[in-house]
């Protein structure tokens, strides 16, 4: 996490398997990897909704066996 001139900047970077592909669409899909798919998949889908309150941005970079989220929050 740092900040830069315009934003506050997180970055985090999560293992995964490589047998799925998360992209910025995954958000409003509620990707979830679980069987019980009505009761998961609402992490990203919240964070969203939480940073889009504040004007920022979130993207997700797949790198096959990890995903790497950037958001970033005006400061």
């Amino acid at each position: 996490m740092y900040v830069n001139e315009v934003y506050l900047i997180i970055k985090i970077l999560n293992a995964k398997p490589t047998t799925y592909t998360l992209s910025n669409e995954s958000i409003d899909e509620s990707f979830t990897t679980k069987k019980d798919k009505e009761n998961h998949g609402l992490g990203l889908k919240n964070i969203q909704t939480t940073i889009a309150q504040y004007d920022g941005l979130i993207n997700l970079k797949d790198q096959g066996d990890t995903v790497e989220i950037q958001i970033a929050i005006p400061k």
